[in-house]
C-alpha cells in the first residue's frame, strides 16, 4: 500500500546540532547504480547532513547521476536502526525524478513505500517528505530508485534521512534547516580576476589582508627561495602598494622583524594602517596563543608582542584572528572545549589586563566543521568567513552573516556568497576595502595551485557604507605636524569607537567610523590645549573619504580658545548641546595643571538691548564658573567676563549663525 506523500519546498537546509536531530541521516552506502562518479558528483555524497548548498545549483556535495539513464538505484544504510513514521529525501537540483522508495528491515526484508512517474518539477530543489503509520519494523536501509531520462542530466540527491517523530518537532527541525534560497546566486558584474604575476607566483598565495583605503595589499607566499628561510620556509609576509592607475606593483617580501625563518602572517591591521595582528609559531607554546602584535614607528615596524589571552587554549593546529576596527573585540578561529567541533569562531573583549577569556559565536555562526578566517567589514558588523560545516560547492566555502547586537552572540543565517567565487576546491580568507565595492580571497583550485583574485562587488554583497576619516595633527602656532593619539568616541553610549596614532609626517592619521552614529573626536597632547571635533554619521549613505586636520594649541599665556559645544537658547542662561561634557574637560585640564589661571569671556549674539546682552553674557560665564567650582576648580583661578554682542564670530543674518555667537571661551592668562 502507497503511503500518503507531502511535498515540502525548502529554501535552505542544514542542522546545525547533531544533538538536537529528530531526523537520523544516512551513514553508509550499501549499494549504488549509474552515478555520475567521474565528474565528482559520486554515490557517497549522498550521505550525511543535507549539505549541497546553495540549492537549485549542480553541487559537488551531492550525488549525481548519468545523462539520460533510465535506472539509476541508491542503497543507503542507517548507523541505528529504528521505528519511523516518515522519511525525507533532499532533492538538489531538477527534482521529480524519484520513481520508488522501499525500506528494509533488519532481516532484509523490502517494504515497498512510495511509487510515482518522474516528472520534471516547477521547483530547483525540495525536500520530499514521505509520512506513514509508524513501521513495526526498525527501519535498516533506504532503496531509492530514479530515472533520470530526458532533461534529467542534472538531477541530485543531497541526504536521506529517517525519523520517528512526524510532528511539530519534525516540522520544526525542517523549518529551521538553515541554507540560504534554493536558486540564490549573487548577482557579479563581473568574473573574478587573478591578481596577476607580481601578485601569484608559482608558489602559494594565501591569507590577503587589504587596508582600509584599498591601497596596500597584505599576503602571505609560501615554501618560496624569497622567504628569509629559504624554500624551506613554510610562509613569509609580503606586500604590494596599488599606484595612481589602480595598478598593484610587484610584491616585495616584508622583511625582518615580522618575517623570520617560522611561519609568518598577517591577520588584520588597523583602520590607520599603523597596527597589525600577526601569526607566527615562534610565539606558539603548549595552548598558547601564537599571535602577536606589532605597531608602525619611526618609519618600521616593531618587533611583535605576544597577545595575552585568559584562558587560552587551541586544540587544533590552525587558528586565525582578527582585530575589529576600534581595537576592543579580537576574533578568534581555535578549537577549544566550548567548541562545537573543530575550528570555530569565538571573541574576546579587551579589558585593563589584556583579553578577556575567549567566547563562542554561537550555533547560528559555527558548526560540526571547521569555521575560520574571519574578517569583519569596517562596518563593525558584517561577518565574513570560510566553513566546511554550513554545506556548498566545494571543501570550504565562503559565506557572510551580520551582527545583531553587542552581544556578538547573535547573527543573521550565514549566506553562501556564491559560485562566482566559491568552486568545488576551497575558498577563503576573504577581505574587502573600506570602500565595500571590491573583494580579495584565495581560491585553491582556479589554476592549479592557492592564488589570490579580486572581484568587484554589486551592491547586496557590501556591508553598510563608512567614512574614512583622515587628516594631519598640527601644531596651531607653529603649523608643523605632530604625533599624536586620537581617540573617536559614540557620543550616545561613551563607548570607544576607535583609536588612531598620528604621525608627524604628510600621511597623519586615518580612521574608519561605521554609519548610523555621532562621534567626537578628540586630541590630547601633553603641554597643549585638548582637541573635541565632532562628526555626525547618523544620516550617512554612501562611502566617502574625508579630509580633517586637527590643531593644536600650545599651553601659552594669551592662547585662547572657544568653547565649541557650549551654547545657549537666545536671551537664556540654559546650556544646550554637549555642554556638560566640555566643563568637565576644562575642569580636567585645570587640575592637571595647578599653576593655570583662565579667563571665561561671554559673547551673545546682536539680537536685543545691547545692555540686557552685556548682563546675559556675564550671567553665563558666571554660570560656567559656578560649575567648575563645584567640580573642584579654586573660584580665584578664574575670571569671569561679559562681552556682549561686541565680539562676533559670525555675521548675525540668520538663527544657525547667530547661534555660533552665543557662545563661551576661555584664554590663558596665569601657568
Amino acid at each position: 500500500m502507497l503511503r500518503q506523500i507531502i511535498f515540502l519546498l525548502i529554501f535552505t537546509l542544514f542542522v546545525n546540532n547533531s544533538k538536537a536531530q529528530v531526523i537520523q541521516w544516512a551513514s553508509s552506502l550499501s549499494y549504488h547504480m549509474n552515478d555520475d562518479e567521474e565528474t565528482g558528483f559520486k554515490a557517497e555524497n549522498v550521505l550525511g547532513i543535507p549539505d549541497a548548498m546553495p540549492y537549485g545549483l549542480k553541487s559537488y556535495r551531492a550525488a549525481g547521476f548519468r545523462e539520460g539513464t533510465e535506472h539509476v538505484t541508491l542503497v543507503v544504510k542507517f548507523s541505528q536502526p529504528q521505528l519511523i513514521n516518515a522519511m525525507v529525501v533532499v532533492e538538489n537540483n531538477d527534482p521529480g525524478k524519484i520513481v520508488d522508495v522501499s525500506l528494509f528491515d533488519l532481516k532484509g526484508k523490502k517494504h515497498l513505500i512510495y511509487r510515482n512517474r518522474s516528472v520534471t518539477a516547477t521547483e530547483h530543489a525540495r525536500s520530499l517528505v514521505l509520512k506513514m503509520p509508524t513501521t513495526l519494523y526498525e527501519v535498516n536501509e533506504v532503496e531509492i530508485h530514479m530515472n533520470v531520462q530526458g532533461k534529467g542530466k542534472d538531477a541530485q540527491i543531497d541526504a536521506i534521512g529517517i525519523a520517528s517523530a512526524f510532528d511539530r518537532v519534525l516540522v520544526k527541525e525542517l523549518k529551521e534547516l538553515q541554507v540560504p534560497p534554493p536558486v540564490f546566486e549573487m548577482a557579479f558584474s563581473a568574473e573574478a580576476e587573478n591578481l596577476g604575476e607580481g601578485i601569484n607566483t608559482r608558489a602559494e598565495e594565501k591569507k590577503p589582508i587589504i587596508s582600509p583605503d584599498g591601497r596596500t595589499l597584505y599576503f602571505v607566499r609560501q615554501f618560496d627561495a624569497q622567504n628569509t628561510g629559504g624554500v624551506d620556509d613554510a610562509q613569509d609576509i609580503y606586500v604590494a602598494h596599488k599606484n595612481e592607475k589602480g595598478v598593484w606593483g610587484e610584491a616585495q617580501n616584508i622583511g625582518r622583524p615580522l618575517n623570520d625563518q617560522h611561519a609568518n602572517g598577517v591577520c588584520s591591521v588597523s583602520p590607520d594602517g599603523k597596527r597589525m595582528i600577526l601569526l607566527n609559531d615562534s610565539f606558539a607554546g603548549k595552548r598558547k596563543a601564537s599571535g602577536g602584535m606589532s605597531t608602525f614607528e619611526n618609519g618600521q615596524w616593531s618587533i611583535p608582542k605576544r597577545i595575552e589571552i585568559k584562558d587560552f587554549a587551541n586544540y587544533s593546529e590552525f587558528e586565525d584572528f582578527y582585530l575589529t576596527n576600534n581595537g576592543q573585540v579580537l576574533l578568534l578561529a581555535i578549537d577549544n572545549s566550548d567548541g562545537y567541533g573543530d575550528q570555530d569562531l569565538m571573541f574576546c573583549r579587551k579589558y585593563s589586563g589584556g583579553w578577556s577569556a575567549p567566547i563562542n559565536l554561537g550555533s547560528q555562526i559555527n558548526t560540526s566543521g571547521a569555521e575560520y578566517s574571519p574578517f569583519l567589514a569596517s562596518d563593525n558588523k558584517t561577518l565574513y568567513f570560510a566553513s566546511t560545516g554550513h554545506g556548498g560547492m566545494g571543501g570550504s566555502d565562503i559565506f557572510y552573516s551580520r551582527r545583531m547586537d553587542d552581544t556578538w552572540k547573535k547573527w543573521t543565517k550565514p549566506k553562501n556568497i556564491g559560485s562566482i567565487i566559491n568552486t568545488k576546491n576551497n575558498e577563503s580568507y576573504y577581505a574587502i576595502s573600506a570602500a565595500g565595492d571590491e573583494a580579495f580571497f584565495v581560491s585553491e583550485g582556479r589554476n592549479g595551485t592557492s592564488e589570490i583574485f579580486r572581484i568587484a562587488l554589486p551592491k547586496e554583497a557590501q556591508p553598510d557604507p563608512v567614512l574614512l576619516l583622515y587628516g594631519r595633527v598640527i601644531n596651531m602656532k607653529t603649523k608643523e605636524k605632530m604625533r599624536s593619539k586620537i581617540v573617536f568616541t559614540d557620543v550616545e553610549s561613551d563607548e570607544v569607537a576607535g583609536e588612531a596614532l598620528s604621525s608627524a609626517s604628510e600621511k597623519g592619521y586615518q580612521i574608519v567610523l561605521p554609519k548610523g552614529k555621532h562621534y567626537r573626536v578628540s586630541a590630547e597632547l601633553d603641554g597643549y590645549l585638548p582637541v573635541d571635533e565632532w562628526i555626525d554619521l547618523k544620516d550617512f549613505e554612501s562611502y566617502e573619504e574625508v579630509r580633517k586636520d586637527l590643531h593644536m594649541i600650545p599651553l601659552e599665556i594669551g592662547q585662547k580658545m572657544k568653547l565649541s559645544k557650549i551654547l545657549f537658547d537666545r536671551g537664556t542662561v540654559d546650556l544646550s548641546g554637549d555642554a556638560a561634557y566640555y566643563v568637565e574637560r576644562l575642569a580636567d585640564l585645570m587640575k592637571m595643571n595647578p599653576a593655570m589661571r583662565i579667563e571665561l569671556g561671554g559673547h551673545t549674539d546682536n539680537r536685543g538691548s545691547f545692555q540686557k546682552n552685556l548682563l546675559l553674557s556675564r550671567e553665563r560665564v558666571e554660570l560656567i564658573k559656578s560649575f567648575l567650582i563645584d567640580l573642584g576648580v579654586e573660584a580665584s583661578r578664574v575670571e569671569a567676563k561679559g562681552y556682549g554682542s561686541t565680539r562676533p564670530v559670525a555675521s548675525n543674518d540668520n538663527p544657525e549663525k547667530r547661534k555660533l555667537n552665543r557662545r563661551v571661551e576661555f584664554k590663558i592668562i596665569g601657568l
